[in-house]
């Protein structure tokens, strides 16, 4: 009798479906970094909030945190067609993501992990 027991307890166990784990946030370390010579961007900012034709000359560099699942990103124009984009990279936890040599934009999802 008690193997039994034994033995439907652990058919009882070993069918029980095991969920997916729910994706844990974690707060990251994003970097947009601009080089150039009078450059226009569009930008998503620390706040969530869009800035839109912001100019810079010579470079930009704009360091924040957000956490997992934000939207973050950046689109890179020359301010008149005498300016140049030499290079424009973001960066989340000290890895490259998106980049480019010239005019551009990523925008994107901060990961999970």
């Amino acid at each position: 009798m008690r193997v039994v027991i034994v033995v439907l307890l652990i058919t009882a166990l070993s069918c029980t479906k095991k969920e997916n784990p729910v994706p844990r946030g974690k707060i990251r370390d994003i970097l947009y970094r601009v080089k150039g010579s009078n450059i226009r961007l569009n930008y998503i900012d620390s706040n969530s909030v869009f800035q839109r034709d912001q100019v810079f000359s010579d470079s930009f560099s704009y360091a924040f945190k957000k956490g997992s699942g934000a939207s973050i990103g950046i689109s890179v124009y020359r301010y008149s067609p005498d300016d140049q984009v030499t290079e424009w990279d973001i960066y989340i936890d000290g890895k490259l993501y998106a980049n480019a040599f010239g005019e551009g934009g990523a925008y994107l999802t901060v990961p999970y992990y």
